[in-house]
């Protein structure tokens, strides 16, 4: 229970969407994303040396409100500063470096959490051992990211704040833009989730599938759950070492979502059936993912079913081509957010039911999927967009 908190908590970082979606479309991008940085990176530091759950959980809430601005931010920036032809293939670009930066993580944790040290801090009552350099390292890289984007920031005042708020966001959810709103927000929903849910339990499922390898008989889901469900005695010493073929594991599949988006960069004109292709992969991964009990295809499928990852910048380019520009920024925030409070609802959900209902779980999934792809299919059509791109 302890773990789907910790993991799932930087999805509720995301219920600031609006007042960061409100401060970007009035105040500016780039003074929100220098903000934003600073302040969650600061706040990463200090989360680095939590002394107990309870602290950890509370300042990764808080920096996370901050951090993950940037994210949403980001992508609204480059897609208004790009031309419509070539909008789409930067915003996949700019997601295959964000899947890149996976790898980034995965190898600095080969490095670090290989190291052996247990250094006490009598004043923090803890101990500082390898996964809290991890942790502050990462930390230090935001930090070094806001320094970067610093330069001198005009300072405008706004009078009528919350008029100003009303005024920004209620556009979004009244025709003409409704119908836009819920169908753009419903399928970020989806190609988020499904690729974040599992990946946030990927470490702990691929530990525990790895650790039931020579069982062949046995499918995806009795693998993982037979080390999920060991005893634990009261005088077990935790064991805070992650094995190695877990980390190669999460290198690899970085590495294989990278060069996919790249890939798929080169289709970008064709966003639509790029999107209801990966969907459909995705889904029907979900289906077999239990159902085939060879090993190395079992956890292919479950690597697939993760494919929706590479659709952000897809379904992103859609709310800067459908929305007006003044409400660009609140609103792909407030669909990010809106992703991540279903990330969060679905790391907790699968958490609770993997153990007890794990095939169902996955079933399950795919009717979610299934209904992304039957929502996708009413976005605009891609020859449209083609043709009033090249003037025709």
């Amino acid at each position: 229970m302890e773990i789907g908190m910790l993991t799932s908590v930087p999805f509720a970082g995301y219920l600031s969407a609006l007042p960061w979606g409100y401060y970007a479309d009035t105040q500016g991008r780039r003074k929100a994303i220098i903000v934003s940085t600073i302040v969650g990176s600061a706040l990463a530091i200090v989360t680095s040396f939590s002394s107990s759950f309870e602290m950890m959980l509370i300042l990764k809430l808080i920096g996370c409100s901050f951090s993950t601005a940037s994210i949403t931010l980001t992508i609204t920036y480059l897609g208004e500063c790009t031309g419509s032809r070539h909008r789409n293939k930067y915003i996949f670009i700019m997601n295959s470096f964000n899947l890149a930066s996976d790898f980034t993580c995965y190898a600095l944790a080969y490095g670090i959490l290989r190291l052996e040290f247990n250094i006490a801090i009598p004043w923090l009552s803890t101990t500082y051992r390898p996964w809290r350099l991890l942790a502050l390292v990462m930390a230090l890289m935001l930090a070094l990211r806001s320094l970067m984007t610093i330069d001198h920031v005009a300072l405008r005042v706004k009078p009528t704040f919350w008029s100003s708020v009303v005024a920004q966001t209620i556009p979004i959810f009244k025709p003409p833009l409704v119908l836009k709103t819920l169908q753009l927000f419903f399928l970020m929903s989806v190609c988020l989730s499904t690729n974040n849910v599992f990946f946030m339990w990927f470490p702990t499922m691929v530990n525990s599938f790895y650790s039931s390898m020579s069982d062949t008989q046995s499918g995806f889901c009795e693998k993982i759950i037979s080390n999920l469900t060991n005893e634990i005695s009261e005088d077990v010493i935790c064991d805070d070492t992650v094995a190695n073929n877990t980390i190669y594991s999460g290198m690899a599949f970085s590495v294989f979502f990278t060069l996919v988006n790249f890939l798929t960069s080169r289709l970008a004109k064709w966003r639509k059936i790029v999107l209801l292709s990966t969907l459909t992969i995705s889904g029907i991964s979900a289906v077999l993912v239990d159902i085939i009990h060879q090993p190395v295809v079992s956890m292919m499928l479950f690597i697939f079913i993760q494919l929706s990852g590479i659709l952000t910048g897809n379904v992103a380019s859609y709310f800067v081509d459908l929305y007006p520009t003044s409400y660009r920024g609140l609103g792909t925030s407030l669909g990010l957010m809106c992703a991540r409070m279903t990330c969060l609802a679905g790391v907790n959900i699968v958490g609770g039911t993997i153990v007890s209902h794990c095939s169902m779980t996955f079933f399950g999934w795919a009717v979610f999927v299934l209904c992304g792809i039957a929502v996708a299919w009413f976005l605009p059509s891609d020859k449209k967009r083609i043709e009033l791109i090249n003037g025709v």
